[in-house]
């Protein structure tokens, strides 16, 4: 096998799938670059086995051929190469990368262990790029990160022809972003760790949609992003009844400042004990207060002069981790809260953002 192939061409490629090699791998030839010669392209490939990617690079093929390399120690000497052209060929089971007064001899590893990237077939549905970056600011920052609950961990996406939802829990709170469902939209677990790959690399390539093809009976979504390929692996199981959390009436609504609110959350939230971060909220016709439990290091006190509250009083308490997370996404906004009973979920939403909703479980303060 021989090519050559600029060092910014090649060092771009293996950049996009540094990420994929796994650190701890199942298999010790999962932690190395797949590179595939044919006589027209050169194919880079790296899996952890749940997340593959491959990745074409511009070349002048001499001899085809395949070979398998440690990945990391790939990505290091070529980003140590200076600038110019490479040659890249293989000999006796040693990978010689060669440029201008620089020479670097790489062992090769077994091409026979290494697996095979999955052929998923069937029809493509489409993903813009826009609709992307919303799931990634709007959803990613509500999914689990808890891997003994593997359903939390996926972002669901409900896709058709002329609609498009995402939804991401972890149990205590909830987001949606999108269109209203329909009954034919398909349903996918995707992992956020594949939704956050689409997202870099659909900004890398500069493109305003990828595709997905999905395989039911394989349980794995195969998306097109520019160039690149990108095979996951669907999480199996249920997602939650998420729609019978959603609040569909309130006794208390309060509209705000969304700004004021999450100023006020930041200064509480300094005071709050490190292992709840609870913030207490009242609500009553005359106004909104904000405190926090009193401990060693002190004690909050706020009020917030936008609210307004139509409603029965109610006290409620909140992680305030959930509501900065949250507040940030209604930079600018009037805020509505919807209220139930002291221990029901509290949606949060914006007439200015009506496609995103924001459900948060209070917390019970003893």
């Amino acid at each position: 096998m021989r090519f050559s192939v600029s060092k910014k061409d090649f060092l771009s490629a293996l950049q996009k799938l540094q990420r994929i090699l796994p650190t701890k791998p199942q298999l010790p030839v999962l932690a190395a670059v797949h590179i595939f010669v044919t006589e027209n392209s050169v194919l880079l490939t790296a899996t952890d086995l749940y997340l593959g990617m491959q990745v074409p690079v511009q070349a002048k093929i001499t001899t085809p051929g395949v070979l398998v390399v440690p990945g990391k120690i790939l990505v290091s000497a070529i980003a140590s190469f200076p600038e110019g052209e490479i040659v890249v060929e293989e000999t006796d089971g040693t990978l010689i990368l060669t440029s201008t007064a620089t020479k670097v001899s790489l062992q090769t590893a077994s091409v026979a262990e290494y697996p095979d990237f999955p052929e998923v077939t069937g029809d493509a549905m489409h993903l813009s790029t826009s609709d992307l970056l919303s799931v990634e600011q709007y959803i990613l920052p509500s999914v689990s990160k808890d891997i003994t609950r593997p359903v939390l961990t996926a972002v669901l996406l409900e896709l058709s022809t002329t609609a498009f939802r995402a939804v991401g829990t972890d149990g205590f709170r909830l987001s949606v972003f999108g269109t209203t469902q329909e009954t034919d939209a398909r349903r996918l677990l995707i992992p956020a760790r594949t939704i956050s790959e689409y997202v870099r690399l659909a900004q890398s390539e500069s493109v305003s949609q990828i595709s997905l093809i999905v395989s039911t009976e394989l349980q794995q979504v195969l998306a097109q992003v520019g160039e690149c390929v990108v095979f996951s692996r669907l999480v199996a199981g249920e997602y939650p009844p998420f729609e019978q959390i959603i609040p569909s009436d309130a006794t208390t609504i309060i509209t705000c400042d969304a700004d004021e609110l999450l100023e006020q959350i930041r200064r509480a939230h300094v005071l709050t004990s490190a292992s709840s971060h609870i913030v207490q909220f009242a609500f009553s016709p005359t106004g909104v207060e904000i405190t926090t439990p009193t401990t060693t290091d002190g004690s909050f006190i706020g009020t917030l002069e936008s609210a307004k509250v139509d409603g029965e009083p109610l006290s409620v308490a909140f992680n305030a981790l959930y509501l900065l997370d949250m507040l940030k996404q209604f930079s600018g906004q009037e805020l509505q809260l919807q209220l139930t009973e002291t221990l029901k979920p509290v949606l949060f939403r914006s007439n200015d953002l009506p496609s995103f909703l924001y459900v948060v479980m209070p917390f019970r303060v003893v």
